[in-house]
């Protein structure tokens, strides 16, 4: 028997938006299998290029949204929080999950314009073509439902 997929999962909080949108529709999606829940932020590090938010700051935003979050869910399931940095947000994501064997990895998608998506490099794409593991795309109430994206 397979394990359920959403036993251990983790979840990258990019911003405020994704962090509302999770914070509304996470929870209706767990369930007595669900036990660790991983929220996970990355401080994207560009070469050359300085964030200017100080590192400090970062960290602050982060544990506020890993707050924000964690307020909604159940005390029955272990909620764990990591702060990542380097200079590709796929790759932290997916070595993250890889790390603590997740089950899947959730994350709130937020609809852009093909344009966008090309000058970004399309990191929905990227996270789903590179992670070994299952991939589900939970939208918030003014977004929709769930998407279960697989591979």
């Amino acid at each position: 028997m397979s394990a359920p997929i959403l036993r251990r999962i983790v979840v990258p909080i990019k911003n405020e938006m994704e962090a509302q949108a999770l914070r509304e529709s996470l929870p209706d999606h767990l369930d007595d299998t669900s036990d660790t829940i991983e929220l996970l932020y990355v401080i994207e590090q560009t070469e050359r290029f300085m964030d200017p938010a100080s590192p400090e700051a970062l960290i602050e935003d982060a544990h506020r949204l890993f707050d924000h979050i964690e307020a909604a869910l159940d005390d029955t399931i272990e909620v764990q929080t990591e702060i990542r940095a380097g200079p590709d947000a796929v790759k932290e994501i997916v070595a993250r999950a890889d790390a603590i064997d997740a089950t899947a990895i959730v994350f709130s998608p937020w609809s852009e314009g093909r344009l966008s998506k090309l000058l970004t490099g399309d990191d929905e794409h990227r996270l789903l073509t590179e992670s070994h593991c299952p991939v589900l795309a939970i939208k918030g109430e003014d977004q929709g439902n769930i998407e279960e994206v697989t591979k």
